[in-house]
């Protein structure tokens, strides 16, 4: 924690006793006000950051205990996932047009905070076998290759010692707006960045493992029992 750094019920307005409703509408009208992609003052970004430190801590009961506890060593050494993994951003800030997620975090924070992993696809592997193992049953091995991390980038898809940054084109929110205005109706059209392809940062120099995809094919050996 940075040396002078203010105190979490300090940077949200609210009093050592607020309950969660308070502490989240604070968080909002606050997140709302220093925005950075609204409020282009000098110190806005300062602000928001200050903000969104103080946010995860206070709403959680069990990191808030231990602040209350031990102000900022008791919730020193969280990771940006482990401080915003739970928290539901679309719940917060849904449909007001401006980038609350990923894009956001990694622009103070240099990591993405956690999501729940997306299951992928069934692989589905053809196994010929004979006549004997279908009428006894027994053990049968099978080769198959399947997506992995990229162990050389860990997943970030950037060549080792650099990184990705920031999209300048969406300005971090993986999204291009454009408005025009017919009969005194405003039109907007939001699409995806063609220059992150919706990511909200570009990588520079991609890993040569991977080509900048984050992940590898690995091949694996699996027993499996036929009944």
């Amino acid at each position: 924690m940075a040396a002078g750094q203010r105190d979490y019920y300090e940077v949200l307005g609210v009093a050592r006793d607020a309950d969660q409703k308070a502490i989240k509408d604070a968080f909002r009208k606050l997140a709302l006000r220093y925005h950075p992609d609204r409020n282009k003052a000098a110190d806005a970004e300062e602000r928001f950051r200050e903000i969104a430190e103080a946010y995860p801590v206070l709403s959680d009961p069990k990191k808030r205990a231990d602040y209350d506890a031990g102000g900022f060593a008791g919730v020193a050494g969280f990771s940006p996932e482990d401080l915003y993994g739970g928290i539901n951003f679309d719940d917060l800030f849904g449909g007001l047009g401006f980038d609350m997620g990923e894009g956001i975090f990694s622009r103070f924070f240099g990591r993405r905070p956690r999501t729940r992993p997306v299951q992928g696809p069934n692989i589905e592997v053809e196994l010929v076998i004979p006549l004997q193992r279908v009428a006894k049953g027994g053990e049968e091995t099978i080769r198959l290759t399947r997506p992995a991390t990229c162990p050389a980038c860990g997943g970030s898809g950037a060549k080792a010692g650099t990184g990705a940054k920031r999209c300048a084109a969406c300005n971090g929110t993986g999204q291009r707006a454009r408005s025009r205005r017919e009969g005194g109706v405003m039109f907007q059209q939001v699409s995806v960045c063609a220059t992150c392809q919706g990511r909200g940062s570009v990588i520079d120099k991609p890993c040569p493992e991977c080509g900048g995809r984050g992940e590898v094919e690995r091949a694996e050996t699996l027993k499996v029992r036929i009944p």
